[in-house]
């Protein structure tokens, strides 16, 4: 009985020193939920997110910029629709369109379908630039 407990203990101890010593820690995924987060914040400023919705326009020659533009716009799309059509109202009609085609009808990280019906849920979005 002495034995067994004594390998219990060993054991546990083994384990909590392994956890305790593992000091890895993962820069790509820290990096990552950081702008994730940003995104989702620029929606206190519907200014600045109308500012990245311009830039995404501008930049999209540069496939590494529009792939982190897409990213971001997708996820506001997914979290908070209204913030994006509200921010894309603020553009001119010819923008709203080249948003539109550029990130809503060909996405890159989710389903079309899923933008759609995010976007629908929002009161104004069928008389919205983006409805068409």
């Amino acid at each position: 009985m002495y034995k067994l407990m004594t390998l219990g203990f060993l054991l546990i101890t083994s384990f909590e020193i392994s956890a305790s010593t593992s000091n890895n820690i993962d820069v790509d995924k820290l990096i990552s939920q950081r702008n994730y987060l940003i995104a989702l914040n620029q929606c206190s400023s519907s200014k600045g997110f109308s500012s990245l919705l311009e830039n995404a326009i501008k930049n999209t020659d540069k496939s590494n910029y529009r792939t982190g533009y897409a990213a971001s716009i997708e996820e506001i799309i997914l979290q908070s629709p209204s913030c994006f059509v509200s921010s894309a109202e603020k553009l001119s009609a010819n923008d709203c369109k080249k948003i539109s085609a550029l990130y809503i009808k060909e996405p890159y990280f989710n389903p079309r379908v899923a933008l759609n019906e995010s976007l629908s849920r929002v009161k104004d979005f069928s008389s919205s630039c983006l409805a068409s």
